[in-house]
């Protein structure tokens, strides 16, 4: 799938679930200086969220969800999943995905990779996510995020750092 068709698939699905959310279109943000510009420059205050693409010792894949500034722990990740992981390659979660490197969506994922859903994300009251192209960035509250994972078809892990 192309980046146009991701994005499109997550404004329906945010319609579908009827979410309340906020719909930004700003330069591509694709590291973390852009990141912190743009969000100073339009004031967010929301949580910026992470999907990291992660390769399982099974050979299959599974998407961690974190906040910006977390730390991946490969240790707790292996408690919460049953075996090992290392993150992949872009190239790999290109491919996997249809997402470029920088913004991955876990919105649209295939049902066949996890999403491994950082707890820590609902201490918030907002939280950011690219919607697959870098150009947007969308607000929800933290309070649905468990709903909107779990309208998906992906088996849900919770990771409590």
């Amino acid at each position: 799938m192309n980046i146009s068709t991701l994005y499109n698939h997550n404004v329906k699905l945010f319609e579908a679930l009827n979410l309340d959310y906020r719909s930004y279109k700003h330069e591509p943000i694709l590291d973390y200086d852009t990141d912190l510009k743009v969000s100073q420059e339009l004031g967010w205050t929301a949580a910026p969220s992470k999907s990291l693409f992660l390769k399982r010792k099974s050979g299959g894949y599974c998407v961690f969800v974190t906040h910006k500034e977390n730390r991946f722990d490969q240790k707790k990740i292996r408690e919460v999943i049953g075996e090992r992981v290392s993150i992949c390659n872009n190239e790999e979660m290109e491919t996997m995905t249809g997402c470029i490197p920088g913004a991955l969506c876990p919105f649209v994922l295939e049902p066949s990779i996890p999403i491994i859903l950082d707890v820590s994300l609902l201490d918030h009251k907002e939280v950011m996510f690219t919607p697959a192209d870098p150009s947007y960035t969308f607000i929800v509250e933290s309070e649905v995020l468990v709903s909107v994972f779990e309208s998906l078809n992906n088996e849900m892990y919770f990771y409590a750092s």
